[in-house]
């Protein structure tokens, strides 16, 4: 079973949340609701995140109904600028990324060795450029 646990909007990942599923919850019930969320690693990083998604109206302690891998937008990967495009590589270095959440609560499959890696998650409501140029 999946351990899924609510996270503030700053948080830090460490060796303890090691193939945990630590959750962002819900970022509106409107139709375009959407998480802007920041992976900002130390010098002794190793891990990985996939975005993962279930459905809403799941508890973020329950383990029913399980997660599954969800694509997100680029805007910066490993301290570059991105193409804005629609991917769901593991994101292993420092990133900037938007997830569109409608219906959805969003948790981080993670990956841990060493070191730390601080997320910060911020829920958008309402489509943000170049969000509406992105079909999935």
């Amino acid at each position: 079973m999946a351990i899924a646990y609510p996270i503030d909007r700053r948080y830090v990942v460490t060796a303890a949340d090691h193939q945990k599923f630590p959750t962002l919850g819900e970022p509106s019930s409107t139709s375009a609701g959407i998480w802007a969320i920041t992976f900002a690693p130390d010098d002794d990083w190793v891990g990985s995140f996939e975005i993962v998604a279930r459905h809403r109206g799941v508890g973020p302690k329950e383990d029913s109904a399980g997660f599954g891998t969800i694509g997100y937008i680029r805007a910066q990967l490993n301290a570059a600028a991105a193409d804005h495009g629609l991917t769901n590589d593991p994101i292993t270095g420092h990133a900037t990324i938007w997830v569109r959440a409608s219906g959805l609560v969003i948790a981080l499959a993670t990956e841990v060795t060493a070191g730390t890696c601080t997320i910060y998650s911020t829920p958008l409501e309402g489509d943000v450029s170049p969000l509406s140029l992105v079909t999935a």
